[in-house]
């Protein structure tokens, strides 16, 4: 997890820095900010959301996030070709262009290639999370709820703990 650090998009680290934490279930939550707070690839980032100084791993993600979000305009977008309509359409060749599964639209009385009972592409596809067949870890449920449990835990804690210093009259 120490030499984790974000290589692509903020998104792509924050998926692959959570499949590790997963791995890791007595990783504390302090740690675990501070494990993503080092590996965020920009300092500008990392300063931004060291400023708000985040208790939660969700508050930290949701901080880069933001603060990601917001700079992405900042970069330089190529500029839009428009083309000219001259009144005259060309024909695309769409079968040729995806590899023929297109066949079973609309020209062959309604039925898509998936309804006629063939399993389709996806039955092929292996969740590497947890092992079944039908979708890829990026949408996989399992994974979705575990990391969902893995974020919210140490909150509802925090606000359990809240709660007994407050009724202790501790403030």
């Amino acid at each position: 997890m120490a030499a984790l650090v974000q290589v692509g998009d903020l998104t792509d680290y924050i998926n692959t820095f959570m499949n590790i934490k997963l791995e890791i279930p007595n990783m504390t939550e302090e740690e675990a900010v501070d494990k993503f707070i080092r590996g965020l690839r920009d300092k500008t980032t990392r300063a931004y959301v060291r400023q708000y100084d985040p208790t939660t791993l969700k508050l930290a993600i949701h901080t880069a996030m933001s603060y990601d979000t917001a700079h992405a305009e900042d970069i330089v977008q190529p500029p839009r070709v428009t083309a000219s309509f001259n009144g005259q359409y060309d024909p695309m060749e769409l079968d040729a262009i995806d590899g023929g599964r297109r066949r079973g639209g609309y020209n062959s009385g309604g039925h898509r290639a998936g309804s006629r009972g063939s399993a389709g592409p996806a039955a092929d596809l292996v969740c590497y999370f947890c092992g079944k067949k039908g979708h890829i870890q990026r949408v996989c449920r399992a994974r979705n709820a575990a990391i969902k449990r893995l974020v919210d835990e140490p909150q509802a804690k925090q606000r359990r703990n809240y709660a007994l210093d407050n009724k202790q009259g501790f403030h």
